[in-house]
């Protein structure tokens, strides 16, 4: 809620962010990892994710829009904006998603 606010007041209008990733089985995430490859041969997805449940799941993948017009919030001002929140945030996803986790509660 606070990086939606933040975000909110640099477009001066509200803004919706969408979830669009959380918690993971181990199940869905070598699922994942068939289609996007494992982080440490190259790919995109870790086999120790935060996502997943036995981290407590404390990830999710967001995107933001202007509720508005709809239109997207570029991901590193998303990044920007998540750090200030999150221990932990990836904005570099070509998909424009960002990664954000709180690891340094565990």
């Amino acid at each position: 809620e606070r990086t939606r606010r933040d975000l909110g007041l640099i477009a001066g209008e509200e803004v919706q962010i969408i979830i669009t990733g959380a918690v993971r089985t181990r199940e869905d995430n070598a699922r994942l990892a068939t289609r996007l490859g494992w982080a440490d041969e190259g790919g995109l997805v870790s086999r120790r994710s935060r996502h997943l449940a036995e981290f407590g799941g404390i990830a999710a993948d967001l995107v933001a829009r202007v509720a508005r017009t709809g239109e997207r919030v570029p991901r590193k001002t998303l990044g920007r904006v998540c750090r200030r929140h999150f221990d932990y945030v990836n904005d570099t996803y070509a998909d424009g998603h960002v990664h954000a986790d709180c690891r340094g509660v565990l």
